[in-house]
């Protein structure tokens, strides 16, 4: 039956949507700063730093007002769309059937990575994960020079400085560059992490002891997704 999808829930958990159910998110610094007014119960349903913010005796609380001066207003916004829409709104404008080019895939594998240290920051594990698959299919983007890329060292370097040691993010980066060839990751070693670099020496180690080429090629992508990690280590 048409419809018949749709699920029953409690009254209690229905959403209020009167003025007093909205909060300010303030991103940025000024003069470049920029409000964003959210709906409380959506954006505390997927972010725990929102939900403690506007739970417990928080200025945040009283005044309704989240400030968040150390991040761009332009990836809050790519944030908050995700929340909304489940879109990731990070694709380059490329002319009617042209492939984008090899800078435009390195910036939005810099953005999606850029994203998912903001993600980390509000503990939002969900939005996480959609970057983590998004990233994931970038594998299979070709480029205007006929070929694939992988994250550029940027975002390599992004992804390490903003996660904790055990992120699954990180064996995602470390695992999109075992197809890398020794000298291309001697020319760019100087850009990348040292973490990086000890990891992926240990990755690219095991792997030519076992045979394999490009693990992030080869998987179905679940052990780089936050939520399938619980209890689990992601460790090298």
């Amino acid at each position: 039956m048409k419809g018949s999808n749709v699920l029953r829930a409690s009254k209690d958990s229905m959403m209020r949507f009167d003025p007093s159910t909205f909060l300010t998110v303030r991103v940025g610094e000024a003069p470049n700063d920029e409000n964003f007014l959210l709906h409380e119960g959506i954006i505390c349903s997927r972010s725990e730093f929102f939900r403690r913010a506007m739970n417990g005796n928080w200025i945040e609380k009283e005044e309704r007002l989240v400030k968040l001066p150390r991040d761009k207003p332009e990836l809050f916004s790519i944030y908050v769309n995700l929340v909304y829409t489940n879109k990731l709104t990070t694709t380059p404008k490329t002319s009617a059937g042209k492939a984008p080019s090899v800078a435009a895939i390195g910036q939005e594998y810099q953005t999606m990575c850029e994203l998912y240290v903001l993600c980390e920051k509000l503990q939002d594990t969900s939005a996480k994960d959609a970057t983590v698959t998004a990233i994931l299919s970038m594998i299979h983007v070709r480029h205007n020079r006929g070929g694939y890329r992988g994250p550029p060292p940027r975002a390599v370097r992004t992804i390490y400085e903003g996660t904790t040691s055990n992120s699954p993010a990180r064996r995602l980066m470390v695992d999109l560059w075992t197809s890398v060839t020794a000298s291309t990751l001697a020319k760019v070693a100087g850009s990348l992490p040292h973490e990086f670099i000890v990891d992926i020496a240990t990755t690219l180690l095991n792997e030519r002891t076992e045979g394999k080429q490009n693990t992030a090629k080869n998987s179905n992508g679940t052990k780089y997704l936050e939520s399938m990690q619980e209890g689990n280590s992601t460790g090298y």
